[in-house]
């Protein structure tokens, strides 16, 4: 395990094999990747790109702009605030807003797995659903 403590606003680029990450209070924006190692997110805010082959990704974040990759590990997180782009072979996903996006796109591209979106009430939004063998639920 390797610890390390930063100043909140620095943008945080880290890799790992096997091990997880964990951030917690950075303010900045990240760029993660694990190979089996899981993500986990803290009272975190800005841009989040992250992605991994089999760990798992999970956490609150505040933020507008995240782009998750997953080969097989879950993803669940918290306090979304506009754009979400997630792409995965066999991993579930579990996406939170925590207020309704002024502007933004909800991109998902799902092999198999089960997709849980909750949205504020008073969204407005056009959409366009393509699925294979997966159902669409409201």
């Amino acid at each position: 395990t390797i610890k390390v403590l930063l100043p909140p606003n620095i943008f945080i680029n880290a890799k790992s094999g096997a091990g997880s990450i964990r951030i917690n209070g950075a303010r900045q924006g990240f760029e993660l990747k694990t190979n089996s190692g899981d993500i986990h997110l803290a009272n975190a805010a800005g841009v989040l790109s992250a992605k991994t082959v089999s760990g798992h990704i999970n956490g609150a974040v505040d933020t507008d702009n995240v782009h998750l990759v997953s080969g097989t590990g879950h993803i669940s997180l918290s306090g979304l605030t506009g754009s979400l782009n997630y792409k995965t072979a066999t991993g579930a996903l579990r996406a939170v807003w925590a207020r309704t996006p002024c502007l933004g796109t909800i991109e998902i591209k799902v092999g198999t797995g089960a997709v849980a979106l909750t949205l504020p009430g008073d969204i407005r939004m056009n959409s366009r659903f393509i699925t294979g063998p997966a159902p669409i639920m409201n």
